[in-house]
């Protein structure tokens, strides 16, 4: 096996998912090898920040069970993040390896299908890894509590990880494998992968919201109450054994089972997947361009009438990639971070409506700013069009009214989800009803304004020429500038809804009611500015 080929190959595919960064470092001019290595780099700190947040963050959360009495919850937790892990890492594999339009590329080129293979790979585990690295929080924890030395542990623990990750991630490829090959699949591709990418959604919401309220639940325990453990899951209850009594039979028996699962998935994904990838990828490139062609004449024909217009936007939007952003942006990360807060709704039912309403509206733009970024439909729906932006304007009718119709569609579209997922909350929590129209209202005006800013960034930034939809979501500074202005403006939320809260306690009912309506008035003015420049700088100008 050439290494030095396999790691080139990643990097690659790297700057393939990532082209925004090698755009960027050759506007200043570096030399292109320079360049090459100083993008890789930016993605391996990106995901490297994710990885040391979701390992902070989970080992936080469960650092209060002792697993050495917990054998049941144990082997539950990595049962948990094993599901989430192959959820969300559908959508990457069929991405990277069956949308994907640079396979066949690598027929002529000096390769081998091993090689090019084991880059890709390299790349979708580091984009997946974070989700299933809290288990290996779990052995460490687990071994700490079993009173395992340092440096074992950490070494034992780590080779169980490698063994465990290895055989979730040729699962899951293999898993995509079967789905992609189905005759229901193949005949309706878009509307099976918007399916599945909704129950992994779901799926991964389950699992969040299952270990932050059990994990709260044990933290909130009281001194010498026991909590019942739950059923052990067969197969990954194996890992206890193993890490506990290696030398034991159980723990020589789970550490067989599992090895000869990893030789059973490596045998498949060889013999079967790898084949299977080169042969598809080569039937496709002889079709791509009839079916591109017949795509751009076909599917516009009346685009002056809001009706066509509507169908045509929503086919737009009929990607899977697009839809599990959708999804999880709209319900995944607000819950990772809301989650635990929503395991005790006691602290909703005690707050006064007419003293609090004003601080729901912050909230409500909070949550708004959680849900919007350049992935956001807002955010690409004009690139989305490729050459039918072309086409389009051409035709003989007002491209701002079209455009201005294209971006109600995707405000509106942009809307619906967090709007359900807060009402479903709202009930949930059993939230006053003063208290939920002012939410509604801060998330209302949040999505308004920020679905303006993506939208004109996205025309801004306009792309037609895109091979995949990872190419729109990093325009602009990616994935890693948006989830530093996430951390900012939950700070800067946090501060503000503290500081509003204080003051409601210091003031007299006048001062509180002028501070509330400060706090509509004040979000209502900038969200107004914006988009009077808005207005001037590209609405005036299409």
């Amino acid at each position: 096996m050439r290494w030095k080929q396999i790691v080139e190959l990643a990097k690659v595919n790297i700057l393939y998912a990532n082209p925004q960064l090698l755009e960027k470092k050759r506007q200043k001019t570096i030399q292109e090898a320079d360049t090459m290595q100083s993008a890789v780099r930016s993605v391996l700190w990106q995901n490297s920040f994710i990885l040391v947040l979701f390992l902070g963050l989970y080992t936080m959360m469960l650092r209060g069970l002792d697993f050495t009495v917990y054998h049941g919850y144990f082997s539950l937790y990595i049962t948990m993040f094993v599901v989430m892990t192959i959820l969300q890492s559908f959508y990457i594999i069929y991405n990277l390896l069956y949308e994907s339009k640079d396979l066949a590329h690598y027929l002529p080129l000096p390769f081998k299908t091993s090689e090019v293979f084991l880059a890709k790979l390299s790349v979708i585990v580091l984009n997946v890894i974070p989700y299933i690295a809290p288990v290996f929080s779990l052995f460490l924890l687990l071994g700490h509590d079993a009173q395992i030395g340092l440096l074992g542990n950490i070494v034992y623990s780590l080779i169980l990880f490698t063994l465990l990750t290895t055989i979730v991630f040729l699962f899951a490829i293999v898993l995509v494998h079967l789905i992609s090959r189905l005759s229901l699949f193949q005949k309706h591709k878009k509307i099976m992968t918007t399916v599945l990418y909704s129950v992994s959604s779901m799926g991964m919401i389950a699992a969040i919201l299952f270990i932050s309220n059990s994990s709260s639940t044990s933290i909130e325990m009281l001194p010498g109450q026991i909590l019942p453990d739950v059923r052990v899951v067969p197969f990954f209850g194996m890992f206890y054994s193993m890490m506990v009594s290696p030398l034991s039979i159980e723990g020589i028996t789970g550490m067989a089972v599992w090895l000869g699962l990893l030789l059973v998935f490596l045998f498949i994904v060889t013999k079967a997947v790898i084949p299977g990838l080169y042969r598809q990828s080569d039937g496709q490139q002889i079709t791509s361009k009839k079916v591109k062609s017949s795509i751009t004449k076909k599917q516009v024909k009346a685009p002056t009438v809001k009706g066509t217009l509507l169908k045509y936007n929503i086919s737009l939007i009929l990607d899977g990639t697009l839809m599990m952003q959708y999804i999880s942006s709209n319900i995944i990360f607000p819950v990772i971070w809301l989650g635990p807060m929503l395991s005790g709704n006691n602290f909703f039912q005690v707050l006064e409506p007419s003293k609090w309403w004003g601080v729901a509206i912050i909230i409500g733009l909070l949550y708004s700013y959680l849900t919007m970024g350049p992935m956001s439909t807002a955010g690409v729906i004009i690139s989305l069009e490729r050459e039918n932006f072309l086409y389009i304007k051409s035709l003989p009718f007002s491209m701002k009214e079209y455009l201005r119709v294209k971006f109600w569609f995707a405000y509106v579209f942009q809307l619906l989800l967090p709007f359900a997922v807060s009402f479903v909350l709202i009930l949930f929590t059993k939230v006053h009803w003063l208290l939920a129209i002012s939410f509604f209202v801060g998330l209302t005006i949040g999505i308004l304004g920020l679905s303006e800013h993506y939208f004109a960034r996205d025309y801004r930034l306009l792309n037609l020429d895109w091979q995949n939809l990872t190419e729109l979501f990093s325009r602009g500074g990616g994935n890693f500038i948006y989830a530093i202005r996430i951390f900012a403006a939950l700070i800067v939320g946090v501060l503000v809804v503290v500081g509003a809260g204080f003051l409601l306690n210091a003031l007299n009912p006048l001062g509180q009611q002028i501070l509330s309506v400060s706090l509509l008035i004040v979000p209502i003015a900038v969200i107004f500015l914006l988009h009077q420049r808005y207005k001037e700088k590209f609405w005036s100008k299409l």
